[in-house]
């Protein structure tokens, strides 16, 4: 699927060795180690998508999986340690939602390290006054 023989295929990607995508990647300004682990469980990206829409309870995110509560938990000890989501609790229901200046930047890192706008960046610079 996304190897082929020792190559890396992700998006604008491709063609990147398998070791030296870490390289690049540890280059990102503004994340930690924490959000990287954070982005690469698919059902922690499911969670953060969900929270995308609005805040939802801890309930209203477990209806839409099938694991464990501790399972579950466990992911959200991980959003929460890279500071990607916010708890709020009351009474007994806890509430998430995404910590929207940390996504924002890590969204930009990403887009930085995939060059994403730099030749509408260099048209716009290019072009006489």
């Amino acid at each position: 699927m996304g190897v082929q023989t020792g190559l890396i295929h992700c998006g604008n990607l491709t063609g990147i060795a398998p070791g030296s995508i870490i390289s690049v990647i540890g280059e990102l300004p503004n994340m930690t180690e924490s959000v990287y682990k954070a982005l690469a469980d698919v059902t922690r990206r499911r969670i953060l998508k969900m929270l995308g829409e609005g805040p939802m309870s801890a309930g209203e995110i477990a209806e839409k999986f099938h694991l464990a509560k501790s399972t579950l938990s466990g992911h959200f000890n991980v959003l929460k340690a890279a500071n990607l989501i916010q708890e709020e609790r009351t009474g007994t229901v806890i509430t998430y939602s995404l910590n929207l200046s940390v996504v924002e930047e890590t969204l930009a890192a990403i887009m930085e390290l995939l060059k994403v706008g730099e030749k509408n960046k260099k048209d716009v610079q290019d072009k006489p006054s």
